[in-house]
């Protein structure tokens, strides 16, 4: 912060260093929270990932013991198509 000699010496000077502090300090604001955000993302994701790991092939299990996957050709149903 500015000292009384400081601005007694240049009061341009002492302002301006105010009005630069700030700026840092905004932009400083800025990076701490877009850096949040990117970490708030990448937790989502991987969050994501982990519970559909496990949920797609429980759900693919389930649709093949309840017949929505079969082979026709096992089933004795072979379609010919011209």
């Amino acid at each position: 912060m500015c000292t009384k000699s400081l601005f007694e010496l240049s009061p341009f000077v002492c302002t301006h260093f105010l009005v630069s502090q700030e700026r840092r300090m905004r932009q400083q604001r800025e990076i701490v929270k877009k850096e949040k955000e990117t970490s708030d993302k990448i937790a989502a994701r991987a969050f994501a990932q982990s519970y559909l790991a496990d949920l797609v092939p429980t759900v693919f299990g389930t649709l093949s013991d309840n017949g929505y996957f079969y082979d026709p050709v096992e089933r004795g149903k072979l379609i010919f198509k011209l």
